[in-house]
């Protein structure tokens, strides 16, 4: 009896597992640009741009976190959707999800080769910005920081700028953590699967969804809840055979 029962429990937290490992992994995604209503405008580069967190969706997320693009060279519409490999931000570096996965650590030409340590400073941003809703000015400058980080040839992203000092002060969190990633579990990179590169290419995003430990731990205990009502109904029909 202890042996089945030990069974059917690796069964079930197998069965759990398998259904958590994709919120730590990669997957292709369809990413939908929605609205950018009451987002600030920006010029950057000569360019007058909307900025901070779009509004957006992807069927990862399934409700509207919303999105923040990190890709100044590309252009997306409102209404518009597009296939991308959305990459959880606490594995990027390591050997399942290197660094060259996303676009600004690809070496694709025409696209500036950042690494993890800017990649880092970005996340710190992103989450920056998230924070900061109601405050259209700040995510206005998160946006041209973010930006300026994998285009620095943009103008009006120079020394003295707000989104010069937020550049400073994101590479300066980065480095005290040694441009560890670990922390942001519940950030995801949208990278576009249209081969890096081409005409018409969408923009690399960022998103938030609920973070894996919580959905693994949710998982968890309802394969525990399942397992313990099979175990006790068997344990009731075992016993019902015995004093028959």
């Amino acid at each position: 009896m202890k042996i089945k029962a030990v069974g059917l429990a690796a069964l079930v937290g197998s069965m759990a597992l398998s259904f958590a490992l994709p919120a730590f992994g990669q997957q292709s995604v369809t990413v939908n640009l929605n609205n950018v209503n009451g987002d600030p405008i920006v010029t950057v580069g000569g360019e007058t741009v909307y900025a901070g967190v779009y509004g957006g969706t992807s069927t990862l997320s399934g409700s509207n976190p919303g999105i923040i693009c990190d890709d100044f060279n590309d252009n997306v519409t409102v209404g518009e959707s597009w296939t991308a490999t959305a990459f959880q931000v606490s594995t990027l570096g390591s050997s399942t999800n290197p660094i060259t996965n996303v676009l600004f650590g690809s070496g694709t030409p025409g696209y500036q080769n950042v690494g993890i340590a800017a990649y880092a400073a970005m996340a710190y941003l992103v989450e920056l910005s998230f924070k900061s809703a109601g405050n259209p000015t700040l995510q206005g400058e998160i946006s041209e920081a973010i930006w300026s980080i994998t285009d620095p040839g943009l103008s009006g992203t120079g020394n003295g700028t707000a989104a010069y000092n937020l550049v400073q002060q994101a590479e300066a969190y980065a480095s005290s953590t040694g441009d560890s990633l670990s922390q942001y579990t519940n950030l995801v990179i949208y990278t576009p699967s249209t081969p890096l590169g081409k005409p018409n290419q969408p923009q690399e995003m960022w998103s938030t969804v609920p973070e894996g430990g919580a959905a693994f731990m949710f998982l968890l205990l309802a394969g525990a809840s399942c397992f313990g009502a099979m175990f006790f109904k068997y344990r009731s029909q075992t016993g019902t055979r015995e004093t028959a």
